[in-house]
C-alpha cells in the first residue's frame, strides 16, 4: 500500500512538473519592411484625402503638392520623388525605421527630415503593393496630411 501511495504521488509530482498554468505566447512581432523590400519603381494609383479618391490629377487638389506620389529609381538609401501634377523629381536619401520612410534633406542643413511617411501595410505587405499615409512635411508648402497613398510596384 506504502508502494501505491508512493507511485500516485510521483505520478502527480510529474504531471505538476510537465505541465504549465501559463498560456502559450501568441504575441507576434509586427513585421518590418526592410530598404531591400522597397527597391525599384513605385508608381501612384491612388490617394484618398478629406474622404476623397484621387486616381490623377485633380483641380480640386490643385493648391497641394504632391498628390499624385511616385517613389522612382528607389534603392536601399535614395528616392527619386515625382509627381504628375507638380512635377517635382527630386532626389532624396531615406531613412527607414518601425516602418516610417524618412525623406531627408539634400541641401543645408543636411540629412534633416523633410518628409515622413508611415507604412500603412505593413502587416500585408506583399512586395508589390505599398499604401503609405503621409505624416509630415517640414516646409511651408501644402501638402496632403494624413492622406493615404496606394503605390505599385512596377
Amino acid at each position: 500500500m506504502k508502494n501505491l501511495a508512493y507511485l500516485i504521488l510521483i505520478m502527480f509530482v510529474l504531471v505538476l512538473t510537465t505541465t504549465s498554468c501559463e498560456k502559450p505566447n501568441d504575441t507576434t512581432l509586427p513585421k518590418v519592411i526592410t530598404t531591400n523590400d522597397l527597391v525599384g519603381n513605385w508608381n501612384f494609383t491612388q490617394l484618398v484625402f478629406n474622404s476623397k479618391i484621387t486616381t490623377g490629377c485633380d483641380f480640386t487638389l490643385n493648391a497641394y503638392y504632391l498628390t499624385t506620389l511616385h517613389f522612382n529609381t528607389m534603392t536601399t538609401s535614395s528616392v527619386i520623388i515625382n509627381d504628375d501634377c507638380k512635377s517635382d523629381g527630386r532626389s532624396y536619401p531615406y531613412t527607414l525605421s518601425n516602418n516610417i520612410i524618412t525623406l531627408l534633406n539634400n541641401n543645408p542643413p543636411l540629412g534633416t527630415p523633410v518628409y515622413e511617411f508611415v507604412i500603412n501595410n505593413s502587416e500585408t505587405f506583399n512586395g508589390t503593393i505599398l499604401e503609405l499615409k503621409f505624416k509630415t512635411a517640414t516646409n511651408s508648402q501644402s501638402f496632403p496630411i494624413s492622406g493615404i497613398y496606394t503605390l505599385t510596384k512596377q
